[in-house]
């Protein structure tokens, strides 16, 4: 079985191949550092204003319950998704691990396609993506030993 091991979080990616239990080999490294900063950096000077024809109020044109690191994290969630399913449709990877902190790990399971979530043979539901490739084989050999 040829599985890849996604380790990620809303800001940065690592994915791996398991080439054995013991050795992962690194395929691809990916960062979004638009999820990392900080709110003041997504605003402007001034929000955008936007009067409609038959409504004498002015109104903004951002709804104020947008939260920009949210929009962020969704588009890299969906970037990776889109990465897996390209390996999918190669037939790069049988199996699939997904690593990654819980709230995360939902978002990128929302941006999963059927076929790739089909593919999802275990999760882990921790932030892991500062460890070494050392002490991340220690922490999943276990689980992709049973795979």
């Amino acid at each position: 079985m040829n599985t890849w091991i996604l380790v990620a979080d809303g800001s940065r990616a690592r994915l791996y191949q398991a080439s054995s239990r013991r050795r992962f080999e690194l395929l691809l490294e990916l960062n979004h550092p638009a999820a990392r900063a900080h709110l003041h950096e997504f605003l402007t000077d001034r929000l955008g204003r936007v009067q409609q024809r038959y409504a004498p109020t002015i109104r903004s044109a951002v709804d104020p319950h947008t939260d920009a690191h949210q929009v962020e994290i969704a588009r890299f969630a969906e970037r990776l998704a889109a990465t897996l399913r390209e390996g999918l449709s190669r037939n790069a990877f049988s199996g699939l691990v997904l690593v990654a902190p819980p709230r995360f790990l939902g978002v990128l399971r929302a941006h999963l396609d059927h076929q790739v979530a089909r593919r999802v043979v275990t999760t882990l539901d921790k932030d892991l993506t500062a460890w070494n490739e050392r002490d991340l084989v220690e922490a999943l050999s276990e689980q992709i030993a049973t795979l």
